[in-house]
């Protein structure tokens, strides 16, 4: 039972099949964290969660993606050490809880998450 998509992330979001309609969405060395969350969060249902994995600089990532996380409707951000759990994991997993419907201009044009970053928002 699963659908394989060939889309750009920025596109296939804002399609009324996928979008808000995860429980659960992972990503595995995509992009810095700042970047990945508009990639990602408007993908997962309010309540569902948003995890991806990151290497030794996950807090600092978690620190600079923030506003973005909370603009894009995440909160709630924990940082699970995977190596504790599963020795052969090296690194650490960003849990992240949608808590807010994405504002619909989520995710932007291709390209634009990469060049002009959700950053210094309030």
């Amino acid at each position: 039972n699963v659908d394989f998509i060939l889309d750009r992330a920025e596109r296939a979001a804002h399609l009324k099949p996928y979008r808000g309609d995860f429980d659960l969405v992972v990503s595995r060395a995509v992009a810095d964290l700042k970047i990945l969350v508009e990639f990602m969060i408007p993908f997962c249902k309010t309540g569902g969660l948003i995890v991806a994995m990151k290497g030794e600089k996950a807090e600092q990532e978690v620190k600079e993606a923030l506003p973005a996380i909370r603009a894009l409707g995440g909160d709630n951000v924990e940082i699970i050490d995977s190596s504790s759990h599963h020795p052969f994991l090296k690194g650490r997993l960003v849990v992240i809880r949608k808590v807010a419907e994405t504002p619909s201009n989520y995710p932007r044009r291709v390209g634009i998450p990469h060049k002009r970053p959700l950053t210094g928002l309030s």
